[in-house]
């Protein structure tokens, strides 16, 4: 049988008998350069980021009747928006007191963190939006919300359905699909 001839990279060793391989000492000894190099930079990334998936997103409401969004941490920055009271946001980033949110559209920006509010609103996104007195497409009809309405988040419940209650006191329940802010 013809042996391959195998290249290392300048600089290596084999180690083992590995071409390759770092000559390293502990449970890396043995392992390819580019296999440690590989669970090395997976190891930064789950450190850096977290695992995928695994984060909660912090979504709360805006407190305050007026608010401006900025594009910095600063009273000087850029103003972007104005939003009202209960608008959802995700807090993306916490510093000092200002926070990073983004919005239904995806579009990030700075916000005071006195202005933020635990409450959690939900903001339709669709055209109409039927709420209805059930978890049910067939469940009787309560109200219906144009997009861009803003529901205050009663429950999350299964089935992708949410309860919501609407600031006049009506509430029923609308897929989670048709809202922004979970």
């Amino acid at each position: 049988m013809r042996e391959r001839k195998r290249i290392v990279a300048a600089g290596l060793q084999r180690v083992g008998g590995v071409p390759g391989a770092a000559p390293c000492a502990g449970a890396w000894r043995g392992l390819p350069v580019r296999a440690a190099t590989g669970l090395l930079l997976a190891g930064l990334v789950v450190c850096l980021f977290g695992p995928v998936g695994a984060h909660a997103a912090d979504l709360r409401s805006v407190s305050e009747r007026a608010t401006i969004l900025y594009d910095a941490p600063s009273l000087r920055a850029k103003k972007l928006h104005v939003v009202g009271q209960y608008y959802p946001v995700e807090v993306v980033v916490n510093i000092d007191n200002w926070v990073k949110v983004r919005d239904v559209s995806g579009e990030l920006s700075w916000m005071e963190k006195k202005a933020l509010s635990d409450k959690r609103t939900v903001i339709v996104t669709v055209a109409l939006a039927d709420v209805r007195q059930a978890p049910d497409e067939k469940s009787a009809l309560v109200f219906q919300a144009r997009e861009g309405v803003i529901l205050e988040l009663a429950e999350i419940g299964a089935g992708g359905w949410v309860k919501v209650q609407h600031r006049d006191g009506q509430s029923g329940y609308i897929p989670g699909r048709q809202v922004w802010g979970l």
